[in-house]
């Protein structure tokens, strides 16, 4: 914008003029920027892009806060948007880890995303193994106790 001030003094002028009128606002800005990436990102990756603003921390903190809230949901509902179904196998699972990982949500949410879709998984491969051993003859097969 100094470009087009015809001095410093006016342009100062304008910028406090917008400040004042609440048309430039770094919570404004931040709150904006939130409702555009948080369909798509999580906490983290939202923190760190609003820290390369120079944001206040205090707004930084704020948002944080409330973006905290949602993750679980907002993490499982891109999860289900990009996948849809439960991953069968280890690579599987991984690549869908690594995808929520690379999307800023954090490992506890991850984990928690996978872990019910894990449980089913287990009990897929537990049902495969008990079938599969009913068929050799001398085999038997120990029930374990899950934790």
């Amino acid at each position: 914008m100094a470009q087009y001030a015809p001095s410093d003094a006016e342009l100062d002028e304008v910028l406090q003029s917008l400040i004042e009128q609440g048309y430039l606002s770094a919570s404004r800005f931040a709150a904006s920027f939130v409702r555009r990436e948080s369909a798509r990102k999580g906490a983290l990756s939202i923190k760190h892009r609003l820290k390369q603003h120079e944001l206040p921390s205090e707004v930084i903190a704020s948002l944080t806060q409330e973006l905290q809230t949602t993750e679980e949901a907002r993490a499982r509902a891109l999860w289900a948007r990009r996948f849809g179904q439960i991953a069968n196998e280890p690579k599987e699972r991984l690549r869908q880890m690594r995808f929520l990982a690379s999307r800023g949500f954090s490992h506890e949410v991850i984990r928690r995303i996978t872990r019910a879709d894990q449980s089913i998984c287990r009990h897929r491969i537990a049902t495969r193994v008990i079938t599969s051993s009913a068929k050799v003859p001398g085999l038997q097969v120990q029930a374990h106790a899950q934790a």
